[in-house]
């Protein structure tokens, strides 16, 4: 991992699209706080990664990849996004060529890291 979420709001989005009501105000708070400039870093990981269009084991779901809402958080200034797969898939995805340019895959370990040096950490 090269970026430094030091002192970032990170946003643990660990919940399938289909678990809320309202699925895009998960990004909510990530949204206000980077319109004002403020330093954020969105987390998909276990079933969020179906904001993805994957599965935990980072294997394609069958719906359809949720690009608009990576393309929302960028457009407000979220440059930081980070993908965690489950265990069983940590083999295949040493090299994210075929995924999404903007996410940063992370290890669980990795993961750790990041949320160790973020100023708050809010789970959806």
């Amino acid at each position: 991992m090269s970026a430094s979420v030091a002192g970032a709001m990170v946003l643990l989005v660990r919940m399938a699209p289909d678990a809320h009501v309202w699925p895009e105000e998960v990004f909510d708070p990530a949204l206000v706080l980077a319109a004002f400039e403020q330093p954020v870093a969105v987390v998909f990981a276990d079933a969020g990664l179906a904001f993805l269009g994957l599965t935990p084991d980072a294997a394609p779901t069958s719906l359809m990849p949720r690009r608009e809402w990576i393309d929302r958080l960028i457009e407000f200034g979220v440059t930081q996004i980070f993908a965690v797969p489950g265990i069983e898939a940590q083999v295949c995805l040493s090299t994210p060529a075929d995924r999404d340019a903007p996410v940063v895959w992370l290890s669980r370990a990795e993961l750790g890291h990041v949320l160790a040096e973020a100023r708050h950490v809010l789970v959806d």
